[in-house]
């Protein structure tokens, strides 16, 4: 399962993996790491989240902006960690790419709300 992690990892990070708007491919390791955890609770979590946001993403595709030099060097240090089976360093890089996550979704719907035009709301009379 570790190979498996880390080979979707790598997909992420390759050279020719550039495009900043491919969301769901960044998910791929986060998922097989939740999948292989063995912890039932993380796992409904991790689902329940990805069946919540999985809808959205098709929406925020074109407003996501990810720092991609950024993102690899988190990545490569998860896959390091991975590899030394570090889980302290593998818990605190979570939170990097949490830190990440949340910080492109936030920019993309300031972009996506800074670029629409307000929808006129009918009001009864």
């Amino acid at each position: 399962e570790l190979a498996a992690i880390r080979a979707r990892i790598h997909a992420v990070i390759a050279p020719n993996a550039d495009d900043p708007h491919a969301t769901e491919a960044r998910f791929e390791p986060m998922r097989a790491i939740m999948t292989a955890s063995g912890n039932l609770v993380c796992q409904l979590i991790a689902r329940a989240l990805l069946a919540q946001f999985a809808p959205r993403m098709a929406a925020l595709e074109g407003w996501v902006s990810v720092d991609m030099v950024r993102y690899r060097r988190v990545t490569r240090r998860l896959d390091a960690a991975l590899a030394a089976r570090d889980t302290d360093a593998v818990r605190a890089i979570f939170q990097s790419l949490s830190t990440l996550t949340r910080e492109a979704a936030r920019q993309a719907f300031a972009a996506m709300r800074a670029n629409s035009k307000p929808t006129p709301r009918r009001v009864n009379s």
